[in-house]
């Protein structure tokens, strides 16, 4: 099989204002255009359809909220424009791609694909984890351990009862925080041991001694390699009402148990999804949820525990398989032809 050599070079969008615009499109001359979820520039947008350029929206994303805002009379003119310009839109979900439709989108160029970030969760999942965690993994062998990932500033009070009401039931219990902003980890470290706590924390090169309750990741790319190193995960953004979630994917594709509370914005398509291929998948949960739920599962035999992340885990490929084939002929057929003509 002959080896393709793909050179990908990332760079900011232009500001959205015809100067930048014009000048961006100047420089890079793109065959095609690619956007992806919500990112509707009118100016890129509008520029790049007038220079022929075929577009293509993927996992396309249009909240209530967006599409009320499209509606409104100033913009609806504009929208459907820009929905006019494309040549393909891989929505979401049905619900997404009647907005769609309603607010100027051809009925021809809506096509479903499933979610890339299925996809994307499971190619993250067989990359190899970093070499520099090798001490962190074999520090929690002994220890019963779960991890809040992407916590919000307003879920930390609930993050340190949480860990205080487990420590009665688990003594050898260690929390492991990654909040959403690293900036956040020195306060949260702050009040863990204002409260008596032991924390270690990542950026400053801590080990994990018996002594350490709490070990606080405040780094940016290691989320993946630490969901593989634990068997439940909360995904947090999702506890307190105004939050939206976050990706549920990628836990799920490290085999983790994964609990998320119920402010999760489209996020909840993903939930009902995963647990239409197996309702033990992803479980939602308000606060006195989550203590129950983690008390069960840091006390479960493991074998209880293996039937638990086996069914998130499968049910997360079940819903990835194809997505990658389904878009890639997708964009064969509606945007590179037109390129290769």
């Amino acid at each position: 099989m002959e080896q393709i050599h793909l050179i990908i070079i990332l760079q900011f969008a232009p500001i959205d204002t015809p100067m930048a615009v014009q000048r961006f499109l100047l420089h890079w001359t793109p065959q095609a255009a690619i956007f992806m979820e919500s990112e509707l520039w009118p100016t890129l947008v509008l520029e790049t359809a007038q220079k022929g350029i075929p577009l293509a929206l993927l996992n396309a994303r249009m909240s209530l909220k967006s599409f009320e805002r499209w509606s409104a009379a100033p913009m609806q003119p504009l929208v459907a424009a820009m929905l006019s310009q494309f040549s393909l839109i891989a929505p979401l979900s049905t619900k997404e791609a009647i907005r769609y439709q309603i607010l100027g989108a051809a009925p021809s160029i809506i096509h479903f694909a499933g979610n890339l970030k299925y996809a994307c969760a499971v190619a993250d999942a067989q990359k190899e984890s970093s070499s520099g965690l090798a001490d962190i993994e074999a520090a929690l062998k002994d220890r019963k351990v779960w991890l809040a990932a992407s916590t919000h500033a307003e879920e930390e009070d609930a993050i340190i009862r949480i860990h205080k009401e487990l420590k009665n039931w688990v003594p050898r219990l260690l929390t492991i925080v990654a909040p959403r902003q690293p900036s956040r980890g020195h306060a949260i470290m702050t009040r863990f041991r204002q409260q008596g706590f032991g924390v270690a924390v990542r950026s400053e090169g801590h080990q994990i001694s018996s002594n350490i309750d709490v070990y606080m990741v405040d780094t940016l790319g290691e989320l993946n390699h630490f969901y593989a190193m634990v068997p439940i995960a909360f995904v947090g953004g999702s506890l307190v009402q105004g939050l939206a979630g976050h990706n549920l994917a990628e836990a799920a594709a490290a085999g983790c148990i994964v609990l998320t509370g119920y402010h999760i914005g489209h996020f909840q398509e993903m939930v009902e999804e995963m647990q239409k291929m197996s309702p033990l998948s992803v479980q939602q949960v308000d606060e006195e949820g989550l203590v129950d739920n983690l008390r069960k599962f840091l006390t479960a035999e493991d074998s209880y525990l293996d039937e638990r992340r086996a069914a998130a885990d499968g049910a997360l490929r079940a819903a990835a398989s194809g997505v990658s084939t389904r878009v890639w002929e997708l964009l064969e057929s509606c945007i590179l032809k037109k390129v290769l003509i």
